[in-house]
């Protein structure tokens, strides 16, 4: 599926950030979905819906208006409970009171009919279900757009207006803020005159795996600076112990399970030390063999030399011997080509006195 910059692909690499900041509104209220029935109005591609599945929901549906979008989730985040459909969130044709948590993050600005959309949650949401909501401060919000805008968003909205819709449609609502924070900080929204600092827990991320919850810690927040807003809306009041509170997501691993980025890293760095005592090792080795090789070359070439040097002491020899016995077969030539005239001239004495004697 094509990453557009708007519906978050976690497949695609080199956007972590991007993931953090939508997956952590998931992570955010998976603590509401135990049990539960739930319906994620506008899934996209399909990751925060299995993260709620994972969080111990009885069954999870995952509706979106793109069939790619569907096909995707269903290749890429398949689990058990969980489903997916191609369905309209303002007309989702589903069974009044069907779920008991809606989830929608990043949608209601995409919507012309935000009345109506409202109205259809509530009307698919059991009596005391739960409404998360989720959209872009006007007020703060810049995109990477032409003149900072959205060209996907139909209408952002203020606080302020989108206070009024929730208030139209749901008594009971619990806001709050998100924005960045040394990571991304969801916290509830303060009021003006409140101390700008609060004790949130944290919790790191390591896309896109799972990780569990750490002790508070204190974290400064500015509501000055929360890029969106996020609404818990219920028909009844909501219960403390139920609605979560302020948390604070950056990417890593578990913070108490010991598998920190510092562990990994230490992983790592171990790995990498092994590494290289292997390849040592077989450097080492590789010079012993040469060692031996080369030593082995030097004692061949010893003997090569040798022999050479032997061929030459006996060349050297045969040269010396073949002199004298040159000089001595020469004598002997001599001698045989004397004695041969010497016997003809006896031959010519002896045939004159024959003739004579005739």
């Amino acid at each position: 599926m094509e990453f557009t910059g708007e519906r978050m692909v976690p497949t695609v690499e080199g956007f972590d950030d991007l993931f953090l900041e939508h997956v952590s509104r998931y992570i955010f209220v998976s603590r509401l979905v135990a049990g539960k029935d739930v319906l994620d109005a506008g899934c996209g591609a399909g990751y925060g819906a299995r993260r709620l599945a994972g969080a111990g929901a009885a069954s999870v549906l995952g509706i979106d208006v793109s069939a790619e979008a569907i096909s995707y989730c269903r290749e890429h985040y398949r689990r058990e409970g969980l489903t997916y459909e191609v369905a309209d969130i303002l007309d989702t044709a589903f069974p009044d009171r069907s779920f008991d948590v809606v989830v929608s993050f990043e949608v209601f600005e995409h919507i012309a009919d935000a009345g109506r959309f409202l109205a259809e949650m509530k009307r698919v949401l059991k009596p005391g279900g739960i409404l998360a909501l989720s959209t872009p401060n006007a007020l703060t919000y810049v995109a990477d757009g032409e003149n900072g805008q959205n060209r996907f968003h139909v209408k952002e909205y203020t606080p302020g207006e989108f206070e009024s819709f929730m208030a139209n449609h749901f008594p009971e609502v619990r806001w709050y803020c998100q924005g960045p924070a040394g990571g991304v900080g969801i916290f509830p929204r303060l009021a003006d005159d409140a101390p700008d600092s609060i004790g949130v827990e944290a919790r790191l991320v390591a896309p896109p795996s799972e990780s569990t919850w750490a002790p508070p810690i204190p974290l400064r927040s500015s509501r000055k600076r929360s890029s969106y807003m996020i609404a818990l809306c219920s028909d009844r009041p909501l219960d403390p112990a139920v609605v979560p509170p302020g948390a604070l997501f950056t990417l890593g691993d578990d913070l108490s399970g010991g598998t920190n980025a510092i562990d990994r890293l230490v992983r790592n760095r171990n790995d990498l030390a092994r590494d290289v005592e292997e390849r040592d090792a077989m450097i080492v080795h590789l010079q012993e063999e040469l060692e031996s090789r080369t030593t082995w070359a030097f004692d061949l070439q010893k003997e090569v030399d040798a022999r050479d040097a032997t061929i030459r002491r006996l060349q050297h020899e045969a040269d010396a011997l073949v002199g004298p016995l040159g000089a001595t077969t020469g004598g002997v030539d001599a001698l045989q080509k004397e004695t041969g005239l010497m016997g003809n001239d006896r031959k010519f004495a002896e045939h004159g006195r024959a003739g004579r004697k005739r």
